[in-house]
């Protein structure tokens, strides 16, 4: 069966949309009615922490999990493990921030779907009668994979604070309840910038004076300490807490002179101490990674709304014969949800005009975010069906849905997270306008081989 006429007319009314508030929010960010420096953060802002959350619990709150097409699934759960997983071997052995970013943005571009815009209008017309495999595609999306995705951008933002501080030799130690060597660091160079230019010369002599921050005393007294350019970190424990003690030269000015200072730093919580010396232990530091990980995961937003969506799924469908949602509830919900795909787009168009090009990744990360979309996913998708069984009109389905142009979601992902923005800004706008030819050249083959 071809693509009908109408079918082709409900496709370009879903897509040319699209492109009219992208250019709209290109035209009014670069006449300046829209301020790019202003604005942008505050809409990456509102989509992330609100309308996707919505969106998300929307989607899962409203399907029925109980009758998903299990065999579909588990090809597409195939298909996405194994990438996460190849990519994961190359983490692996580049263990760092860039690492993990790349991670995020191959993973994405072969695996996340734009099914609710562009998919169920192609797809269901080629494929009568497969609104509900559809349907379990985007469920599992919404539920897990998102979900997955914000694991990974978390480990991304975990890794950039932790060059940070280990750039600024200022590695956070806890001080007592939330007093950190940070804030010590930070203290200091504040206090010898106030006084520096009131110093004299080294020359004129100095005297050694004592100063010690006692955790257990206010902070009525300024610490006198001199620029920690170079700090060595021990650990004291004693009977009420942990002391920090410092040695500092101070002239006859009352100036600071620069040299090693000694700070022992012990933890108060009743924690072993995890330094000795200047370098953090690896076994603490990845403890305190993975702690900051899992917090920042569970308390993000699109997390929250497919764990609460979930639980709202399966109480609905299996006890209440899957009634719609509360009519306040669904409308407060629909408003923000509505949202999205506007929003999403007109912010796209802002990210075009600020960056001053129509390819802000590049000519070639454009060309090959399309290679690992139109050929790469459904290859892998191919695999990953034959593995769990789809044969026949399934098969070709299941193929045909994996080159779905890229999701809108992951754009704004990268925007929160600021990782490869540029080629996910590429990919949804590029993607999405020179698809159709590239599908109906994918279900063509399909079916001769049929």
């Amino acid at each position: 069966m071809g693509l009908e006429g109408s079918a082709v007319v409900n496709l370009v009314n879903a897509i040319v949309p699209l492109y009219i508030t992208i250019a709209l929010g290109y035209v009014l960010s670069k006449f300046k009615v829209v301020a790019y420096d202003k604005h942008y953060a505050g809409i990456v802002t509102f989509c992330f922490k609100l309308t996707i959350p919505a969106l998300v619990f929307q989607l899962v709150a409203t399907n029925d999990p109980y009758t998903l097409n299990l065999r579909l699934v588990g090809a597409d759960t195939l298909s996405k493990v194994v990438v996460l997983l190849v990519l994961s071997l190359g983490y692996y052995r580049w263990p760092t921030a860039e690492g993990v970013a790349w991670v995020y943005a191959y993973f994405s571009l072969a695996t996340m779907s734009n099914t609710v815009l562009v998919g169920i209008p192609l797809v269901t017309a080629l494929y009568p009668g497969t609104e509900k495999d559809l349907t379990a595609l985007i469920f599992m999306q919404s539920l897990l994979w998102f979900c997955v995705c914000i694991f990974v951008l978390e480990l991304y933002k975990v890794h950039v604070e932790k060059n940070a501080n280990e750039e600024d030799g200022e590695q956070e130690l806890e001080l007592g309840s939330g007093h950190s060597i940070v804030d010590l660091v930070k203290d200091v160079r504040m206090t010898r910038s106030e006084s520096q230019s009131s110093c004299p010369s080294e020359d004129e002599g100095s005297s050694t004076k004592r100063s010690t921050i006692d955790q257990g005393k206010g902070d009525s007294e300024r610490p006198a300490v001199a620029a920690l350019s170079s700090v060595t970190v021990s650990t004291d424990a004693t009977e009420n807490g942990y002391h920090v003690h410092h040695d500092v030269d101070l002239n006859d000015e009352g100036c600071y002179d620069s040299k090693d200072v000694t700070i022992p730093v012990v933890n108060s919580s009743n924690s072993e101490p995890p330094v000795h010396g200047r370098k953090l232990s690896k076994l603490w530091l990845a403890r305190r990674m993975l702690k900051t990980l899992a917090v920042n995961f569970l308390w993000s937003p699109v997390v929250w709304a497919s764990v609460l969506g979930l639980a709202y799924a399966l109480l609905n469908f299996k006890f209440n014969r899957g009634r719609p949602l509360p009519a306040i509830l669904k409308t407060s919900v629909s408003l923000f949800a509505n949202c999205v795909l506007g929003v999403s787009m007109f912010m796209l168009g802002m990210h075009i005009a600020a960056r001053k090009k129509l390819f802000p990744g590049g000519t070639y990360r454009a060309l090959w975010g399309t290679v690992i979309r139109f050929l790469v996913s459904p290859a892998v998708m191919a695999v990953a069906s034959l593995i769990a069984g789809l044969r026949g009109r399934m098969f070709r389905f299941a193929v045909l849905q994996a080159m779905i142009p890229q999701s809108i979601s992951t754009f704004i992902f990268a925007c929160n997270y600021h990782v490869h923005e540029d080629t996910f800004s590429t990919a949804v706008w590029f993607q999405t306008l020179i698809f159709f030819p590239f599908a109906i050249a994918l279900y063509s083959l399909l079916e001769a081989g049929s």
